[in-house]
């Protein structure tokens, strides 16, 4: 219902009566009549489209706070740890989300586009029984914002 979003003023000119949001409406489409003060049976209208402009409004959000995972002394390089997820409700190329691990030096590496994390060295519980790293979620596009996990 546009009539709620726009107002037309006397003069013509339309404001938005509320922020817009490319990822809930991309579009509006309004039918403007205008007519003189005495006489409404003279009037014009106009059809008038409204495209919304898509922006980078919103941030990464992980799909929960914290991961846990367990893996066997034994496991070999390579082998999968677990998968982070971050979502960003924006669209297009403002949603797409990068991963990059922090702290994990050269023990774990994660898949940028995937998020999914992999042994790259080797565990040895006797020298490192826990080990604590981060994850950053990053929008691709310059100037984008971040999570971490």
């Amino acid at each position: 219902a546009a009539a709620n979003v726009f107002s037309v003023e006397p003069t013509g000119e339309i404001f938005a009566l509320q922020s817009l949001d490319f990822e809930t409406v991309s579009s509006y489409v309004l039918f403007v009549v205008a007519f003189p003060a005495p006489d409404p049976s003279q009037r014009a209208a106009v059809r008038v489209n409204v495209r919304v402009e898509n922006i980078n409004d919103n941030v990464p959000v992980f799909k929960q706070p914290r991961y846990t995972a367990s893996m066997l002394e034994t496991a070999a390089s390579g082998a999968r740890l677990l998968q982070v997820t971050a979502q960003d409700n924006d669209l297009g190329i403002y949603g797409e989300v990068r991963y990059t691990i922090e702290g994990a030096g050269n023990v774990f590496a994660i898949d940028s586009r995937t998020g999914v994390i992999s042994l790259t060295g080797t565990l040895d519980r006797e020298v490192e029984a826990t080990y604590i790293f981060g994850v950053r979620a990053s929008e691709i596009v310059a100037g984008g914002t971040s999570t971490y996990a």
